[in-house]
């Protein structure tokens, strides 16, 4: 099929370089547009290389399976898109760890609502299966993959990222969210009676392996391939402890003693604190290669969690409450669209202004 890509600018040369077609004179522009399957007008600067690149995956994987059908199926313009159309990630594939928890759901949610493709991976095959189902009610005419994967398992991962090359031909983004995360409200086992001097090695273990060595190992797998592709997004959800140390005073509890009383675990604030130093290191490692690295810090979601732990925690937060499940999906879907082009190795914060405080 032939590729008819307009555009005259210093960074539209490296495009149709990576096309692979050749340069016509300004007066044979019609006559290309006219014989051309796909015509990219791409007027724009440095981004329409990424932008280009993305196309020309999904299209060849696409003509090799006999999709492409109809001639002109296609018109993109790289440089003459709204600020709106930026926040729009129309057949990227996102990977998110963690995917079948409240904060990977919604995650998914931002994903699907700009067009994207979500990839869940998760540990648990049961909760997989129940967040397909609630994403595929909500987004009927979108697609949604679940991956039962152990994303401390570097062989695991690689299989996955095989299997997504194979299927779409490219890997956009990725959002490292898993965490054994210690939770007030449930019966998180690392959030409860166990203090720091006591804490066992074993569960700082368990802990580090999922949120930052599994981070790492993600980012490693899917963020090779996104730099063997000249574009990518990673983005590591931190949060609010991510830059702060838990208020231990809001867990307390009257009537109790000291060594009785629950604490947020110490391997919580090293992980959350630790994601931030990651993404600042991939930030500038991958920074020529096309991958973008950013960090959110989100605070604490209002999920069912006791009243006076409620009222004890929006009293440390000037808008006066806490986030609502949804709260973070616009800027997740900033974060990993082109909406946020110039963004790299950024932590960005939204807690309702806790820590100003």
């Amino acid at each position: 099929s032939g590729i008819c890509y307009i555009g005259g600018g210093k960074y539209d040369v490296p495009a149709i370089q990576y096309a692979g077609v050749g340069v016509a004179p300004a007066n044979a522009i019609a006559e290309a547009k006219k014989a051309a399957d796909i015509v990219l007008d791409g007027f724009g600067g440095k981004n329409c290389i990424n932008e280009l690149r993305r196309f020309l995956q999904r299209f060849r994987l696409q003509e090799e399976n006999n999709v492409m059908t109809e001639q002109h199926v296609t018109e993109t313009t790289c440089g003459s898109r709204t600020a709106l159309d930026k926040f729009k990630v129309p057949g990227r594939v996102v990977i998110i760890t963690g995917g079948a928890g409240l904060m990977g759901v919604n995650h998914a949610e931002a994903v699907l609502s700009g067009g994207g493709i979500p990839i869940l991976l998760d540990i648990s095959a049961d909760a997989l299966e129940r967040a397909k189902q609630h994403l595929s009610e909500r987004f009927p005419k979108s697609e949604v993959m679940t991956c039962r994967t152990d994303i401390t398992d570097r062989e695991a991962l690689e299989k996955v990222a095989d299997i997504l090359i194979e299927k779409y031909g490219h890997i956009d983004a990725l959002i490292n969210n898993a965490a054994n995360n210690p939770k007030m409200e449930g019966n998180a086992a690392n959030m409860g009676a166990i203090r720091f001097e006591n804490f066992p090695l074993s569960m700082w273990a368990a802990d580090i392996a999922v949120g930052l060595t599994g981070a790492l190992l993600c980012s490693q797998i899917f963020g090779a391939k996104m730099a063997a592709q000249g574009a990518g997004v990673i983005l590591n959800i931190s949060s609010d402890l991510g830059v702060i140390a838990p208020d231990q005073r809001i867990y307390r509890q009257d009537g109790l003693r000291d060594e009785e009383q629950t604490v947020k675990p110490v391997t919580y604030s090293v992980i959350k604190h630790g994601l931030i130093g990651l993404t600042k290191y991939i930030a500038t490692y991958w920074a020529t290669k096309g991958v973008r690295c950013n960090a959110l810090c989100p605070a604490g979601i209002e999920n069912g969690q006791d009243e006076g732990f409620i009222r004890k925690l929006t009293n440390l937060v000037p808008m006066g409450r806490m986030a609502t499940k949804d709260e973070y999906q616009s800027t997740v879907l900033y974060m990993i669209s082109d909406a946020s082009a110039y963004m790299t190795g950024a932590t960005v914060i939204v807690d309702g202004g806790r820590t100003c405080w």
